[in-house]
């Protein structure tokens, strides 16, 4: 009985051993492939990484294609005048913390809703957009808004009444005196000048008011305009190149 007994222990001893090793080599095998397929996984974020990063590069890319095109067209509308006029539109870039290629857009829409004789206010016209985007909290948020209500005002060649004012984003910035002097003008050229020189103050770079956060996608900006410039004259090229050489070794 007792010979019995010790050897059904040793065998479920050598059972319970055999599991235990089947067991870890189970264990060992799940181990080794989940290290497997985190690699793999790693691989593949790695890879969508990369994906994204290039689209977002591309991006950059093409919003400087953009922005060329549009100072290739204040050339064309203001011709002898458009190295002067791109230098200012430079300078207000830096001092309303506004993307240049969005005011090279807006002056371009002002140029395309005017006759030639009113193309000589644009630059200051300009300029009292950037103040009513500044003024309303916009780094160059509401710039569309304010080109297309100047642009409307000037299409219909006539001089503006009080609710243009308002229109604007200005009125605010006017006196009671400064509003009844505007409406008593009789010219749209006399009536931009006069806002010109009413708003001074007001247009000032010390009167802007900017959040931190403004400054800064300003600043990330002008960053990815420089990378994308880098990347278009030096690495495009070769990119475009080698996909034109694999597709000559492809199809032909």
């Amino acid at each position: 009985m007792a010979n019995t007994i010790v050897v059904d222990i040793v065998a479920d001893t050598r059972k319970l051993v055999t599991g235990v090793n089947t067991t870890n080599q189970q264990l060992g095998k799940l181990n080794g492939t989940a290290t497997t397929l985190s690699k793999g996984f790693g691989l593949v974020t790695k890879a969508l990484a990369a994906i994204q990063g290039a689209k977002i590069v591309w991006g950059w890319i093409n919003d400087l294609e953009k922005e060329q095109i549009a100072f290739d067209q204040i050339a064309d509308n203001f011709g002898k005048s458009s190295d002067k006029i791109i230098k200012k539109v430079e300078e207000l870039s830096e001092k309303f913390k506004v993307d240049d290629g969005d005011i090279a857009v807006s002056l371009n829409k002002l140029a395309n809703s005017t006759t030639f004789r009113y193309k000589k206010l644009l630059p200051q016209i300009t300029e009292l957009v950037l103040l009513a985007d500044n003024l309303a909290g916009g780094a160059g948020e509401q710039v569309e808004k304010y080109t297309n209500v100047w642009a409307k005002a000037l299409r219909s060649g006539k001089a503006f009444d009080g609710s243009d004012l308002t229109k604007f984003g200005i009125a605010s910035k006017l006196t009671e005196a400064e509003q009844l002097k505007f409406k008593s003008l009789t010219t749209i050229t006399d009536q931009v000048l006069f806002l010109y020189e009413a708003l001074q103050e007001e247009l000032a770079a010390e009167s802007l008011k900017f959040t931190t956060a403004q400054e800064i996608e300003f600043e990330v900006s002008k960053l990815k305009d420089a990378i994308a410039l880098i990347l278009q004259e030096n690495v495009l090229p070769a990119v475009l190149k080698g996909l034109q050489l694999l597709k000559t070794l492809l199809f032909y």
